[in-house]
């Protein structure tokens, strides 16, 4: 147990890395229906956009459309217009995912109208900073990686809640990271191993199809879809995950932080 002052079972404030992990499913738990229904609006228009514009192969060579703005579908496309449908819809459903879970978590009622109108108000800004924070983590990479790496933690770790709680800017990921640099690191590091492993299962039970039909361009768009709708679980949780780690990292930087500071900070215009 950390000394910081905060009180205890804080819905989204956690302090050891079981105490991150017990929360973050908690969160999931809490908000599943609504988190599900977000990343559902995310994608379903994105997908039915590039069925209409490639036929039923559009979902042939899949790659990661734009997994930097809160989401990581996997459609393969070069419409400039698809990738900047998907950018602006996956900025609004993180948002509005980050609305749902504080609100959630503080026991205040919300309406999809609340949601969708905080995510309106945040979209631009939110664009603008992540646009930002990824060519930054670019060039670090290019500085011979360990300034990526770097970025990337601090980024990572906070930027989501920053952008929308705090609605704040760069500068104050690195005031909530650096403290506890290796700690983030770690949880970070952990998420992605999950998320691999995930991925992995995903992608078996979504070929499983293909061991009783015959190939063809028909089943590789089923495949694929199924892989995207599998997804879905994923980004919820690491949503979640990363709202709940941003709460410890506050916590521990301003004692005395909770949830209800966090529904205040998200519910101010």
């Amino acid at each position: 147990m950390n000394d910081r002052s905060q009180p205890l079972g804080d819905p989204l404030i956690s302090g050891s890395l079981s105490e991150w992990f017990a929360t973050s499913f908690a969160t999931v738990r809490r908000s599943l229906v609504p988190l599900v229904v977000i990343q559902l609006v995310v994608f379903v228009p994105v997908a039915v956009i590039v069925g209409l514009l490639g036929g039923l192969g559009a979902f042939g060579e899949a790659e990661p459309l734009a997994p930097s703005f809160g989401f990581d579908y996997v459609l393969a496309t070069e419409s400039a217009t698809v990738r900047l449908l998907s950018a602006v819809l996956g900025t609004l459903g993180l948002a509005a995912s980050v609305f749902v879970i504080v609100r959630d978590a503080a026991g205040r009622a919300w309406t999809a109208g609340d949601a969708l109108g905080f995510a309106g108000r945040r979209f631009l800004p939110m664009i603008g900073w992540i646009v930002l924070s990824v060519v930054l983590t670019a060039i670090g990479y290019v500085l011979l990686i360990l300034p990526g790496i770097y970025l990337t933690v601090v980024f990572g770790g906070t930027l989501i809640g920053v952008l929308t709680i705090e609605r704040g800017g760069l500068g104050r990921t690195f005031q909530l990271v650096n403290p506890r640099f290796f700690g983030t690191l770690g949880r970070l590091l952990l998420l992605a191993v999950l998320s691999f492993l995930y991925s992995v299962v995903a992608m078996l039970v979504a070929a499983s199809p293909g061991l009783f039909f015959s190939s063809g361009e028909g089943l590789s768009t089923v495949v694929a879809l199924l892989t995207n709708l599998l997804t879905i679980p994923l980004i919820v949780f690491t949503t979640a995950a990363l709202v709940v780690l941003y709460g410890e990292l506050r916590a521990d930087l301003e004692p005395g932080t909770t949830t209800g500071t966090f529904a205040e900070e998200i519910d101010r215009r």
